[in-house]
């Protein structure tokens, strides 16, 4: 049975204490804003209890805490210590049901390093070589050293022996090329896009409710006597806050941005949905 989490940001403190559940859901209240559940930019401990219900890397740890394969179903170490070679599970998909295969990792671990994505945690790849070079962009992120085999195995090369590099390989989390190229950072907001690999598919994301709801539900009303509602629109680019005080006065739809951009109406949607979360940040930090 699939199940899906309900992220949900809540006001009131005391609510983060509980969680209640039924026969098919599990709703658990954290009780904070993360700003991304991207695996690769996040940086909340809370962030990362979403991410790991969602993702899974290489290894993984059992609920003992102890390391095993993830969707590596084994693993070999050269003599030396430098060399890992992963055998993945050809069994692996996606939560679109779309294989996964050793470009995923390929191109996930190069996203991580690459000065571009600008990884707070991207330094956590220096035992893997070139990684630390890559960062401080030195040297392309196809010098990485991680190499595809096949579409099931995976070689990836050390600095120096590395003790605790399984540690790691459960720690370096995959995202989807196509999904990013298509999404661009706000391929995190809706469930039609946020596409995980994590638990077997046993958790997906099924609703992304955040504070922007407040604002959205101020506009609907047409309460732009509102100060907050003014100070937050402040800090929305001229163009975004024209076109999305349109869409709330119905003067305007998603669909027909979307057809002015080029772009689909869920990345639309989704591009307002983030400027909005960003607004509220960057209003509630100045108060």
């Amino acid at each position: 049975m699939k199940k899906y989490i309900i992220i949900l940001f809540v006001f009131v403190s005391i609510l983060s204490c509980n969680n209640y559940k039924n026969d098919e859901n599990i709703v658990i209240s954290l009780g904070g804003e993360v700003s991304t559940i991207d695996p690769h930019l996040n940086t909340a401990n809370i962030g990362t209890v979403y991410i790991r219900h969602f993702f899974e890397g290489l290894m993984k740890k059992d609920k003992d805490g102890k390391i095993i394969p993830g969707i590596a179903e084994r693993y070999e170490m050269s003599d030396d210590g430098l060399v890992y070679t992963f055998y993945l599970r050809t069994n692996a998909k996606w939560s679109d049901g779309k294989n996964f295969t050793a470009d995923d990792f390929l191109y996930s671990y190069r996203r991580f390093v690459d000065p571009k994505t600008a990884a707070p945690y991207g330094h956590l790849m220096k035992p893997i070589k070139n990684a630390l070079k890559i960062t401080k962009g030195e040297i392309p992120v196809e010098e990485l050293g991680i190499k595809k085999i096949d579409d099931y195995t995976l070689e990836i090369t050390l600095e120096n022996p590395t003790a605790y590099f399984l540690e790691l390989a459960d720690m370096y989390l995959p995202v989807r090329k196509d999904i990013i190229e298509e999404y661009g950072n706000t391929w995190v907001l809706n469930p039609e896009s946020y596409i995980c690999n994590g638990q077997d598919n046993d958790y997906k994301l099924a609703d992304y409710v955040a504070k922007k709801e407040e604002l959205e539900k101020e506009l609907e009303v047409l309460n732009y006597q509102s100060e907050r509602v003014h100070r937050i629109l402040d800090y929305m680019k001229p163009w975004e806050r024209k076109d999305l005080e349109k869409i709330f006065l119905g003067r305007k739809k998603y669909s027909d941005l979307a057809k002015e951009l080029g772009f689909s109406e869920t990345k639309v949607k989704g591009m307002f949905d983030l400027a909005i979360l960003q607004a509220v940040k960057k209003y509630e930090d100045s108060i």
